[in-house]
C-alpha cells in the first residue's frame, strides 16, 4: 500500500522491487480509484480490501493500521524517523512484533527473508 501523490512512494516501491524477477511480481494496477460518492465509506472499503491480503508491505501508516487491525501480517517500510516512530508505535499499541525494513538500507534479500519468516509464522 503506497501513495503516489508525492511520487516518493512510487520510487520506493520501484527500488524495492527492482531486483525481483518480473515473473514473481503480480501487479494489479499502477493506480486504484475508488468510485464512491460517500467519502466516509472509503476507509472501510480499503480496510475490507486489506483484510483479504495474505501479507501487506506498506510505506504508509494507515495501511499498517488497517492490516494490524485485520490480523493481516504486515511489514512497515520506514523511510525516515517520522514514519519509523509512527509505525513502531502502531506495532507497540497492538503488542505485535515490529516487522520493519529501513529504506534505503535494506536489501531485496532482507525483504524476501522477512516475508518468508512472517509467512511461516502466520
Amino acid at each position: 500500500m503506497f501513495d503516489e501523490n508525492n511520487g516518493l512512494d512510487t520510487k520506493f516501491m520501484s527500488d524495492i522491487t527492482r531486483d525481483i524477477p518480473k515473473d514473481k511480481i503480480h501487479q494489479i494496477s499502477s493506480s486504484v480509484f475508488l468510485m464512491e460518492t460517500d467519502k466516509t465509506k472509503i476507509p472501510g472499503i480499503v480496510k475490507g480490501i486489506t483484510s483479504k491480503m495474505d501479507i501487506l508491505l506498506s510505506t504508509r501508516y494507515h495501511g499498517l493500521v488497517f492490516a494490524l487491525s485485520s490480523g493481516v501480517p504486515v511489514i512497515a517500510i520506514n523511510y525516515d524517523q517520522y514514519y519509523r516512530t509512527k509505525n513502531n508505535g502502531a506495532f507497540a499499541m497492538v503488542k505485535k512484533r515490529q516487522n520493519s525494513l529501513e529504506y534505503p538500507s535494506f536489501s531485496v534479500e532482507d525483504g524476501v527473508s522477512l516475508i518468508k519468516r512472517i509467512c511461516n509464522r502466520a
